[in-house]
């Protein structure tokens, strides 16, 4: 899993999603820090006290290989592209926030531009307040090729946490019974 952090708070955030993820697909956690340069100054090499090393010393103790990486570049989607073309992970799972006047950086870019062209299998999970871990999970599918993977994602979160997970599939008001059992089909099959 590669898990890009810009902060503390936003790794925090993140793991509950990530902890049960990961112990479920027995991976490895690459922590990835995109910094933009500063023109004259040298990157310092990081502290334990870093908090970057914290977050890693936590994973760890919940049972999760990590890896942190740290690197440098104007253009955090296209540092994120070079480490998911050179670590060739899973899963790529991003944070993101609603924009405000007061939050308006460069996230809103980063998750366009890989929206784009997403590298590999992709999880965003809004941030903001501290949440709860999450116990009810939607999962809307029409039964194409991602609904496998959502659903393994959904279990892997339910088992986690004791939740409950529901698959919606969405038909138009004008479909018939015959056509609301043929996606019902479809979305049952496509989950195996």
């Amino acid at each position: 899993i590669l898990l890009p952090a810009a902060s503390r708070r936003q790794v925090d955030n993140l793991m509950p999603l990530v902890i049960p993820i990961a112990k479920a697909g027995g991976g490895r956690v690459i922590l990835l820090r995109v910094d933009r340069p500063v023109y004259g100054v040298v990157p310092r090499p990081p502290t334990k006290s870093d908090w970057l090393e914290q977050v890693a010393a936590d994973f760890e103790a919940a049972g999760i290989s990590v890896q942190t990486q740290r690197r440098q570049g104007y253009n955090k989607a296209g540092a994120i592209r070079e480490a998911v073309q050179e670590f060739n992970p899973q899963l790529l799972i991003l944070s993101w926030s609603r924009p405000t006047a007061g939050n308006a950086d460069d996230q809103d870019v980063t998750l366009h531009d890989l929206l784009l062209d997403v590298p590999c299998d992709l999880i965003v999970w809004r941030a903001g307040r501290e949440k709860p871990p999450p116990r009810r999970l939607l999962v809307p599918s029409a039964g194409g090729p991602n609904a496998p993977l959502a659903l393994q994602l959904g279990k892997d979160l339910i088992d986690a946490y004791d939740g409950t997970l529901t698959m919606l599939s969405v038909q138009p008001s004008s479909a018939d019974q015959a056509a609301v059992r043929a996606a019902e089909t479809a979305l049952r099959r496509s989950l195996g």
